[in-house]
């Protein structure tokens, strides 16, 4: 069982524009990869040279061959739970607004939202479209149950 919330986050606008140029950081070395069905394939893999290091500040936006890359994937924090330590920091891109998220978990799984369909509703009734938000799980790694080295 991994029990993790799925909040959505917009530290500009409240979901009316995207957050594709919200700045992240995030204090995490390596990543589990996934398979084309999302599950993960039991590899950890350092984010060292690929679009998955957040270990600096920088936008979320990142594009491959034109298109936004999809990140939604659990960034490895610790071995195992532990101590309240800082996972992740996040700033709006025109509001300045900074969040910051800290865990005892030893997973922080992101996700930008490209799989939000243009009429979700939202407050007030307002319709959210892909990118207008952002989650930062907080959480065991996914899949642990079935594999017994994960925490």
């Amino acid at each position: 069982c991994n029990l993790a919330q799925h909040s959505y986050f917009n530290l500009d606008d409240g979901g009316a524009g995207d957050t594709l140029d919200h700045r992240l950081m995030l204090n995490a070395g390596a990543y589990t990869p996934v398979d084309a069905e999302m599950i993960p394939t039991g590899a950890v893999k350092p984010v060292d040279g690929t679009p998955y290091d957040f270990r600096q500040a920088r936008p979320l936006r990142m594009e491959s061959e034109g298109e936004q890359l999809p990140y939604d994937l659990n960034y490895c924090l610790a071995s195992s739970r532990g101590p309240l330590h800082q996972a992740a920091w996040v700033q709006g891109a025109s509001s300045g607004v900074e969040m910051e998220v800290w865990t005892t978990e030893p997973g922080l799984q992101l996700y930008i939202g490209q799989y939000v369909a243009p009429s979700s509703p939202g407050l007030d009734g307002r319709g959210y479209k892909a990118f207008s938000g952002f989650c930062l799980e907080a959480q065991t790694w996914p899949d642990a149950p079935n594999r017994p080295y994960f925490p």
